[in-house]
């Protein structure tokens, strides 16, 4: 058994441990050549501002049509199924009885029924 006090198995200050203190003739010391790291970056993701719709009215048209009215921040107008406005939306739906519309947005689907808003 080897006493931890030997002095051959006590590492010299500011000596490192992982480095041989042995030389072998004709080797040269093995030195890792640096390595430059990066931080990979999340891809950059477009964000369009977002804007506030609210369904106003759900009514008929003189031809018994359903219409919506909608305020799309500040700028309200009459819109019809199928109809896109605003840049961003399209009417799917309108339900006269119940008073609700569906919108979509962006590949997403919503409801809105009168006096309500959404951010999108």
């Amino acid at each position: 058994m080897v006493a931890l006090s030997d002095p051959a198995l006590v590492a010299a200050p500011g000596r490192n441990p992982f480095n041989p203190t042995v030389a072998i003739a004709g080797a040269s010391p093995a030195v890792a050549p640096p390595v430059a790291t990066t931080v990979p970056r999340p891809p950059a993701i477009a964000v369009r501002p977002t804007a506030r719709l609210r369904l106003l009215e759900v009514s008929l048209d003189a031809t018994g049509h359903p219409l919506a009215r909608v305020r799309v921040n500040d700028v309200a107008q009459t819109v019809a199924v199928g109809q896109d406005f605003a840049g961003r939306y399209t009417v799917e739906s309108l339900d006269i009885t119940g008073r609700c519309g569906r919108f979509v947005t962006g590949g997403v689907r919503f409801s809105l029924c009168e006096g309500d808003e959404r951010l999108a």
